[in-house]
């Protein structure tokens, strides 16, 4: 422990340098310095201390409230030569202007200093670290001269500092933030805006930069010469200036990008000779590029790159090529996973998560500007636009291959970002709120944008009378490239009902669904409460309410938080919110990360965000799928309770048991048709001639369902670990209540013509 002395003068020291508000004693700042020993503690009183002031012994300066040290417009304001010292709590301002001076705030020449939570205002260079290793620089905040850029200094700086800590610093209108020539710093959770670069980095080797906040500046955080750098979870937001890049590298070794937000720049990712070594691969990896007129520029000398499980989402151009010469050793898949592009044209593979076609940059533009340098002036322009419209509209004109995915993403991955701070945002993050949530699904009726002043308008009405269609589908018809998976479908629900689509993978259960809340393109129309999914789409979604089968929400929210986003999103009341929690019985579970909640859990307050703002329709796909007997029993009987609000129920399902508990009714869907349409009441009686019903159960149940299923004189054969059963005279539904009254689980089912045997001819029997 550091001895405590509270060190109080009085004015009659002498010492005249000393300015303070008017009072019985006056505080003499130089003269304390003067008296103090190794490791004193002195607590600087409120007033007005004129500097410059020198630190050249090692103690604790912490100032109480209103405490400011003044400089006189010459030179530097504090400069400390001693290790050890702290500097907390202080106003500094009022520095020289002379660049070729440095003059700062506060600089640093000796090691471990720990500069802590004050503030410096009117000031060329702000915080600057000379050959202090092991310092500390948290909480600051930094506001330079309004002056042009090119005589501005820096806010932060270091230069041969290693192992320190730069955290929790806001710091605006300086030139740069620069670390030089040092070694594992810690950059986190710092505001860097309306600098020249957030953040500059030169001839530095093992830095964590994490959790940062980089927006409206020229570029957000450029890169240059280094070895193992960590860029974590960091926003890059808005930086449009000459360059305008989110994120610049240039001769960087042995980086690793992920889980940052690269949004509205010029450029996402820029990047130039990265690696420069032959033997180092970069990594980028679940990282947002959205929004920006160049989501990623390479360079033919950027050899040795990986980007995998990346979302792309609307720029201008998704990936550009700076200059000459082929992508070499740039690989856009790892283990089979790729990237998530949104203007894949694709339709999903085997595995529904994978696109079964690669998706390709092919860049007309580049391919010209390759043979005509002179166009790079016309580079972000209206004239780039229109090449690639031309080549888009005459596809005579075959423009070179950029890039290929081989296997792109069909649903945007979750990044492990933390939340990002809403009084931060400017309009464009409002729009991509839910996307950079990892949560755009489960909103699904929510507007997503947000405004800065007004409310929102309130839902369209729609008419109460329960016999008119709350939900009409007319002539519906999807394609995913040539594959046509729905197939002219025509149906009505009024409203208070509760419809399951009944049918195996395949069926189409999910992509009506999703046609329903406007997520896909397709063909005929759909109207919900009168209003055209497409054409009012904003207004329908209001009326809708979703649960997909897959949930994503961000895994370190708790409960509450992630309630209270989607409740603004929706304009919703906190005390509808709190409400529905208690109705889905998640109360006790508000101070929870949603990382920690069992399935079932996920699954409640997926249907509590569905919820949200009185929707007239809930969606439901497959809802139980990944719940366990016991959590699953329990989320029907929540849903039944809703269900008899009067609530309309739109679910897909191949569980009988969800059926009987929720459904009126049963639209039978094979092949991307509606074969049949009954009341619950008749689903069981109702043979479904000429099939088989093919059922994927565990490895460790498939000897007991098979006996089960002899003895109730079923005809089934074995194929590898799934079991076919024929449902000619008994209908498909007698084998399922067989194995569901045992709670044999079933992993999957499907039902297939008799013409078409999933695995070759063999004869079915009972052995």
């Amino acid at each position: 422990m550091k001895p405590f002395a509270t060190l109080s003068l009085a004015i009659g020291l002498g010492f005249g340098a000393a300015l303070a508000p008017a009072q019985a004693g006056a505080f003499n700042l130089t003269a304390a310095l003067a008296a103090a020993a190794t490791n004193d503690v002195i607590h600087v009183p409120a007033g007005i201390y004129s500097g410059p002031l020198v630190i050249t012994q090692s103690v604790q300066l912490i100032a109480d409230s209103g405490a400011v040290i003044e400089g006189d417009g010459e030179g530097t304001v504090v400069r400390i030569e001693a290790p050890d010292v702290e500097l907390r709590g202080f106003t500094i301002r009022n520095s020289g202007r002379h660049l070729a001076s440095e003059d700062c705030g506060i600089m640093v020449k000796a090691p471990r200093a720990s500069i802590i939570s004050n503030r410096l205002d009117h000031v060329l260079f702000g915080i600057y670290l000379k050959q202090s290793p092991g310092s500390q620089i948290v909480g600051n905040e930094v506001r330079g001269d309004d002056l042009p850029l090119p005589v501005r200094g820096d806010g932060i700086r270091l230069w041969y500092s290693d192992h320190c800590l730069i955290a929790n610093n806001d710091v605006q209108n300086s030139r740069d933030n620069i670390i030089w020539f040092s070694k594992h710093d810690i950059i986190a959770d710092n505001h860097f805006a309306h600098d020249r670069y957030g953040l500059h980095l030169m001839y530095d080797d093992g830095l964590e930069i994490t959790n940062n906040w980089l927006a409206d500046n020229f570029v957000g955080a450029f890169l240059m010469y280094s070895w193992r750098i960590n860029f974590e979870r960091n926003v890059c937001l808005n930086n449009r200036g000459v360059s305008g890049y989110g994120l610049g590298i240039k001769n960087i070794d042995d980086i690793r990008v992920r889980d940052n937000r690269i949004l509205d720049n010029t450029v996402g990712i820029w990047m130039n000779s990265s690696p420069s070594a032959l033997e180092v691969t970069n990594w980028f990896q679940r990282n947002i590029l959205a929004y920006n007129g160049a989501g990623l520029m390479l360079d033919a000398s950027d050899q040795g790159n990986l980007f995998t499980e990346n979302t792309f989402m609307n720029n201008n151009q998704q990936v550009a090529r700076d200059g000459d010469g082929a992508l070499e050793r740039v690989g856009f898949s790892f283990q089979n996973r790729g990237n998530y592009w949104s203007d894949y044209k694709g339709y999903p593979g085997s595995d529904p998560t994978i696109g079964a076609l690669p998706y390709r940059v092919q860049n007309l533009f580049d391919s010209l500007a390759d043979q005509y340098p002179n166009l790079q002036l016309f580079r972000f322009s209206p004239a780039q636009e229109a090449i690639g419209l031309a080549a888009q509209a005459f596809p005579l004109i075959q423009p070179e291959v950029v890039l290929t995915d081989d296997h792109p993403l069909m649903e945007p991955p979750v990044i492990q970002a933390t939340p990002l701070p809403a009084e931060k945002s400017g309009g464009l993050l409002g729009v991509s709120l839910a996307l950079l949530a990892g949560m755009a699904v489960v909103v699904g009726g929510a507007e997503v944008k947000t405004r800065r002043h007004g409310k929102s308008k309130p839902p369209l009405p729609v008419s109460a009378d329960a016999t008119l269609p709350l939900v009409t589908v007319d002539g519906l018809s999807k394609f995913f490239g040539r594959r046509q998976v729905l197939r002219d479908l025509s149906f009505a629900i009024p409203r208070g009902r509760a419809i399951a689509f009944w049918g195996g993978n395949g069926a189409g259960k999910s992509t009506t669904i999703k046609c329903i809340l406007g997520l896909l393109n397709f063909q005929g129309s759909i109207r919900v409460g009168g209003l055209d999914v497409v054409r009012q789409g904003k207004q329908a979604r209001r009326l809708l309410g979703y649960v997909p089968q897959e949930l994503s929400f961000y895994p370190d929210w708790t409960v509450q938080r992630m309630l209270d986003f989607c409740a603004r999103i929706k304009r919703v009341d906190s005390t509808e919110a709190q409400r529905l929690l208690a109705e889905v019985g998640l109360e006790a579970q508000t101070g929870k990360k949603i990382a920690e909640l069992s399935g079932g859990m996920k699954q409640r307050l997926g249907l509590t965000v569905a919820l949200l703002g009185h929707p007239q329709v809930l969606l439901l796909d497959e809802f139980t799928s990944n719940l366990d007997a016991e959590a699953r029993e329990a989320l029907i009987a929540l849903l039944a309770r809703q269900r008899s609000k009067g609530l309309t129920v739109l679910f897909a399902t191949h569980r009988m048991d969800e059926v009987e508990a929720l459904a009126d009714e049963v639209l039978f869907m094979d092949q991307g048709q509606i074969i049949r349409r009954c009341e619950v009441a008749e689903m069981k009686p109702a043979a479904i001639s000429g099939r088989t019903l093919k059922m994927t159960l565990p490895a460790g149940q498939m000897e007991q369902a098979a006996a089960l299923l002899g003895t109730a004189g079923l005809k089934y054969r074995r194929a590898g670990e799934n079991l076919l059963v024929e449902v000619n005279g008994h209908g498909a539904l007698a084998p399922l209540e067989l194995l569901w009254e045992r709670r044999i689980q079933i992993q999957e089912m499907d039902l297939i013509h008799r013409d078409e045997p999933p695995d070759g001819n063999g004869p079915f029997s009972n052995v």
